[in-house]
């Protein structure tokens, strides 16, 4: 019986290796994080205390090593992201947007280059709007030290290494939320021009659902969230 069972989950690993390694062939995952001041751009928040640091994963098929053909813009996407505003002075966290796995499939992915390691140019379309959530207590008022972004919704957006384009590299824009004339709404973006958001990217390890595959014999349970704390961690703003 013991020996039917190990036959059984070596076979099981040796599928398991040949679907990473077919899997690994043919797409790869990476983490762009970023970490700029938000700058003066929402109501009043001439002060400059309020950062914005966040990442987002991205699953690029046919990378790395996909330039000059197509292979990478064909379902390329955007799998989750998080942008957490801070104070800059004291690194407290202040709120935070998180757009969950399964969000953002209506985000498109396109015009990718890849240098044969990772994506060095590409663009998205507009994430969702989203209204922070506050994640430690203080106040906001227009002429505060972080402004009145509580009462704003904001929507992401990447274009990277695009220098024709206005913007360049991570884009975080905002809006009233209680405005019903769109024409009369404030509205605005990150103070790209003085504080511009620099995109770092990473290539994180596999899913961890295929590492655990490929070790079945483990007893160790992955600690809980452990696949997000991953991409934190690669992000470099696990703090």
């Amino acid at each position: 019986m013991r020996t039917s069972y190990r036959l059984a989950i070596r076979a099981l690993a040796s599928f398991a290796l040949a679907l990473l390694a077919a899997t690994s062939a043919h797409s790869a995952r990476y983490v762009g994080a970023w970490d700029p001041l938000y700058g003066a751009a929402i109501d009043g928040n001439a002060t400059g205390d309020l950062g914005w640091r966040g990442f987002a994963l991205f699953d690029v098929p046919g990378a790395p090593g996909c330039f000059p053909s197509d292979d990478c813009n064909v379902g390329a996407s955007v799998l989750n992201a998080e942008v957490v505003f801070y104070d800059v002075n004291t690194n407290v966290e202040l709120a935070k947007i998180v757009w969950p796995d399964g969000s953002l499939t209506g985000v498109s992915v396109f015009d990718i280059i890849d240098d044969g390691t990772k994506p060095v140019q590409f663009r998205t379309s507009t994430f969702p709007y989203e209204v922070p959530t506050p994640t430690s207590p203080f106040t906001t008022a227009d002429d505060g030290p972080y402004g009145n972004f509580l009462d704003y919704e904001f929507a992401l957006r990447f274009t990277i290494a695009f220098q024709e384009t206005d913007f360049d590299g991570p884009v975080l824009r905002w809006r009233q939320t209680d405005c019903s004339d769109l024409e009369e709404c404030q509205d605005g973006y990150n103070d790209f021009e003085n504080q511009p958001a620099r995109l770092v990217v990473t290539q994180v390890p596999e899913p961890a659902g295929l590492a655990l595959l490929a070790a079945p014999c483990s007893r160790q349970a992955p600690p809980a969230d452990s696949a997000r704390a991953e991409v934190r961690a690669a992000s470099g703003l696990s703090r």
